[in-house]
């Protein structure tokens, strides 16, 4: 979490700035995770891959397994209080068509194809631009930069794909 004596934030760091470089961390986290699917290449053998974006989202499918990313904010858009949530799922993440209430009686409901395996919440750990870290909510002790958090996300995917999740 961003600290100082008098708020979330260091005297560095202010909440604008915070929230700025919050998303901006997102977003290269984010990239990173593509970047390291798109780096498998041949270790997929048979099993499909993709990738989707989405603003303060990314949906990683390989085979039968899925990760979802997303930066949740609380109404007031106070970093020290945003989550970067991790979802890991079996099963297929399908797209959600447009929805339009009108038009949905009389056919069926949306089908549940994915079970979530887990979920795990990570706070913001910076004290300026240059000392940026991830670090699990219930875990204070570990700290995670963005290139080896999204490197755990896909080896971790990977391995769920692969034991036929």
């Amino acid at each position: 979490m961003l600290t100082q004596s008098s708020g979330p934030y260091p005297t560095r760091l202010t909440a604008t700035r915070a929230s700025q470089l919050s998303g901006r961390e997102f977003e290269r986290l984010t990239k990173l995770t593509e970047a390291a699917v798109a780096d498998l290449g041949d270790k997929l053998g048979e099993l499909t891959s993709s990738v989707r974006n989405a603003p303060g989202r990314c949906i990683v499918q390989i085979g039968n397994a899925a990760l979802t990313i997303s930066w949740v904010r609380t109404i007031r858009d106070d970093s020290g209080d945003a989550r970067l949530m991790v979802l890991e799922w079996d099963g297929t993440i399908e797209r959600n068509p447009d929805v339009i209430p009108e038009r949905t009686l009389g056919r069926p409901g949306p089908r549940g194809t994915a079970r979530l395996v887990r979920e795990t919440a990570f706070s913001v750990d910076a004290d300026d631009d240059a000392h940026w870290y991830w670090r699990k909510t219930d875990d204070k002790r570990t700290q995670f930069e963005s290139e080896r958090l999204a490197a755990t996300f896909i080896k971790s995917l990977l391995q769920r794909a692969r034991s036929g999740a």
